[in-house]
């Protein structure tokens, strides 16, 4: 049976999936190739590791998030892409509201001890013609 278990664990290191976990770091983005093999991409996917940042905000207790974008007028969590652009219309947006609501809320979470972060998504995954 001693036998049988050592090249079955030389055949296990020697295996590409394997060696390439060895070789991988963990990091905060892991590119996934096309050739990439399922096995691989799980693999990378185990080696993502959160920013100081990220984990700082995850190890808080309460965390709160407002979203204001054209899913806020269509009331659909996940857009296609195919929302008409006029139910995002701004013509009539004040911005000036949005600064003084942001200066309350900025001395509110000094005054209670809070952090606060602004987001804004660059992320545009559909594109209108």
């Amino acid at each position: 049976m001693k036998k049988l278990i050592l090249p079955l664990c030389t055949l296990f290191l020697l295996s590409p999936v394997y060696a390439q976990q060895q070789e991988m770091k963990f990091d905060h983005a892991i590119k996934v190739e096309v050739t990439d093999t399922d096995e691989t991409i799980i693999s990378k996917a185990a080696h993502v590791v959160p920013t100081p940042n990220q984990l700082a905000a995850l190890q808080n207790e309460f965390i709160a998030f407002i979203h204001f974008g054209p899913n806020t007028y269509t009331r659909i969590e996940w857009g296609n892409g195919m929302e008409d652009p006029k139910v995002f219309d701004l013509k009539k947006l004040d911005t000036d509201q949005w600064c003084d609501v942001i200066k309350d809320l900025s001395a509110s979470c000094r005054k209670y001890g809070l952090k606060l972060g602004v987001y804004l998504s660059p992320a545009d995954l559909y594109l209108f013609k």
